[in-house]
């Protein structure tokens, strides 16, 4: 009896124990309060003057940059805002799709044999695309499949409304007005009819989801139609995403990157998109190509090392032109889909080390305390807005060294944890 006494004591103890180290855990919905934060998503966009006001607005400026004013006029002609636009722009994501997820969706069987088929049925126009702008030719399908399912899914709504809906709702509005006044050129240009212009609710058109102002600039016919038809016709679809990635500066025949293998003693301070060593020095470092039919035969070339869900996940050496990728869309679970894919069209190139699938991202609210909790330390000086940067992951670094953990810089729970039950 003694015995059993003494037990549930500790085990008294144990649990009262516990309460108060969860006591000293701040909450997190009272820390966002406490700096005048929420989590829920942001008030709605809304017009700050009535339609025709805003329409007579939008057209000075649209004629004072060379937009004629029959061209406006019939564009705009029984135009009404579409409300299911606004509704769109509330639709964000609280909580980010995991990096495997995102690739598992895309780097598919379905579209690695679509790819491949396609490549094949137009062999000889890519060819020609790829002596022009010197561009590997599977990157280009990779873009496709990502952005339209290779055109199946473009969109189909009118640019020139949705991105006017945007503007009037006063939604990134200095962003929207430079891309409506842009698909009014293109009008002008005589490419396309308005009512041709589809694309998607935020105003991304074609095959390579373009804005306006990417098609002025990247657009080319290479069909030799007059038209740059980056809606129906592949050659100037691929030769439209060619021309973007050569003036991102993209090195033919260099990979985007690869799997890697890191030493058990690595220096996780080293990962990172800030941080270029040659691929022979990442060697010298004790990091090893994860497939055996890799080669470091680019070792000259600039690598950084990518830690995508940080230690407890796949590594990756990735080179400039892993940045070119991420010039037409600047998201890393972007950019490994896009480098995957086009490597699957070659050869089956599975990730070989396993995902941590029992971690979830964290959501908004979670990476805005993190922010604050991090800025109290006095580690990080940017602004709460719930995005993981660069200047965020460096003070995730630095907190990560104080507490004598690999500081690989990425923001997960236990990260988020310590600096909430820690004083």
């Amino acid at each position: 009896m003694a015995k059993l006494t003494i037990l549930l004591l500790f085990g008294i103890s144990l649990l009262g124990s516990c309460v108060s180290v969860a006591d000293k855990c701040q909450n997190i919905d009272d820390l966002l309060k406490s700096h005048g934060l929420s989590d829920s998503t942001a008030t709605p966009p809304s017009p700050d003057k009535s339609f025709e006001q805003w329409k007579n607005t939008v057209r000075q400026e649209a004629l004072s940059q060379g937009i004629r004013a029959n061209i406006f006029d019939e564009a705009f002609s029984g135009l009404t805002p579409d409300s299911d636009i606004i509704a769109n722009t509330q639709k964000q994501p609280e909580v980010v799709e995991p990096v495997w997820t995102y690739i598992e969706k895309r780097v598919t069987p379905e579209n690695i044999a679509e790819g491949k088929k396609l490549i094949k049925q137009n062999r000889k126009v890519t060819q020609l695309i790829y002596r022009r702008y010197q561009v590997d030719t599977p990157l280009l399908y990779a873009f496709l499949s990502i952005e339209s399912s290779y055109g199946a899914n473009s969109g189909d709504k009118s640019v020139i409304r949705s991105l006017a809906t945007l503007d009037y709702y006063n939604y990134r509005r200095e962003f929207n007005r430079q891309n409506l006044i842009a698909a009014l050129r293109i009008i002008q240009n005589s490419e396309v009819q308005p009512q041709q212009i589809k694309g998607s609710w935020a105003g991304a058109m074609g095959m390579p989801q373009f804005i306006p102002i990417s098609y002025l600039k990247y657009a080319v016919d290479f069909d030799g139609d007059n038209h740059s038809d980056i809606w129906t016709s592949f050659p100037d679809s691929l030769a439209s995403v060619a021309n973007y990635m050569q003036q991102a500066r993209w090195k033919v025949g260099v990979p985007w990157g690869f799997e890697v293998n890191l030493p058990t003693d690595f220096n996780y301070t080293l990962s990172g998109m800030g941080n270029k060593k040659s691929i022979a020095d990442w060697k010298k470092l004790g990091v090893t190509v994860a497939a055996p039919r890799e080669s470091l035969s680019f070792s000259s070339e600039n690598a950084s090392l990518l830690l995508p869900v940080g230690k407890s996940g796949p590594a990756f050496l990735v080179t400039d032109n892993f940045r070119a990728i991420l010039r037409y869309n600047n998201d890393i679970s972007y950019a490994l889909t896009v480098g995957l894919l086009s490597d699957n069209y070659q050869r089956d190139t599975p990730i070989l080390k396993h995902w941590p699938l029992q971690e979830t991202p964290l959501t908004r609210k979670e990476r805005l305390a993190l922010q604050i909790l991090l800025k109290e330390k006095q580690l990080y000086k940017g602004s709460i807005d719930g995005k993981i940067g660069s200047d965020t992951t460096q003070a995730i670094r630095a907190y990560q060294q104080q507490t004598r953990v690999p500081a690989d810089g990425y923001a997960n729970r236990a990260l988020l944890n310590s600096l909430r039950c820690h004083d």
